[in-house]
């Protein structure tokens, strides 16, 4: 998002990012390959790297965030970009150690789908626990003034349902305030993914513009067989 780049000049920066990478769910080895023309973001990248993590939140553990990598190639120019389009693929930390069966998945599906809004509400007071949390540490961290607002989410059905997955979008109004720079309102495009791989649970959280919401669900589900295939027996 945008208020990356309001906060920081970013200098040069000295990173590599492997295309696939072996992730620990719960004691059982996931392989994660990067989205195809999507580069990984290290700790390398700082301090963006750094503002990225301060907004994770307890609720999920984050296994790796990837953004194009036309964009990670103009930051290791040293060049700001607007960053609109990234990747989060988390796991929900209640479920970490949890083996998700044929039959327990089929009920969270369930669960998804008919109780979709009171997870929404559930789910808006986290992202504003986040933020503010988020906000803190960036602030903390960096010197700085800001203050981010989720203003508006407006949750869709389910759009897609296979065996293996469920997916479902949103748009995301937020506005950002940073002292000494002024504030903007934006409007994200978001899809989630919530996958079962290697009988563990996986979050593919598809992030774009208000006008990529059509991109968030066809990557979506074309990283989401990416995914499987590379963890196919």
């Amino acid at each position: 998002m945008r208020i990356r780049l309001l906060i920081f000049c970013l200098a040069a920066l000295a990173a590599t990012a492997s295309s696939a990478q072996e992730i620990d769910i719960g004691n059982s080895k996931i392989e994660l390959p990067a989205p195809a023309g999507f580069t990984r973001l290290t700790p390398a990248m700082s301090p963006y790297y750094e503002t990225m993590k301060a907004y994770e939140t307890d609720q999920s553990v984050r296994h790796a965030t990837y953004l194009r990598t036309e964009d990670a190639e103009k930051l290791l120019a040293g060049e700001l970009i607007e960053l609109h389009r990234y990747v989060n693929v988390e796991t929900p930390s209640n479920v970490i150690n949890v083996d998700i069966s044929d039959e327990l998945f089929d009920e969270l599906k369930v669960v998804l789908k008919t109780q979709n809004q009171e997870l929404f509400k559930l789910a808006e007071a986290q992202i504003e626990e986040a933020l503010e949390s988020g906000d803190k540490a960036v602030n903390e961290e960096f010197d700085v003034d800001l203050a981010m607002t989720v203003t508006n989410m407006m949750m869709m059905p389910v759009h897609f349902e296979s065996d293996d997955a469920l997916a479902f979008s949103m748009f995301i109004n937020y506005s950002v305030e940073v002292s000494d720079v002024g504030a903007e309102q934006d409007v994200t495009a978001a899809t989630v993914v919530t996958s079962r791989v290697g009988g563990r649970l996986l979050n593919l959280n598809i992030y774009g513009k208000k006008t990529d919401l059509e991109w968030t669900q066809v990557f979506g589900a074309a990283y989401l067989e990416r995914i499987l295939a590379a963890n196919s027996p």
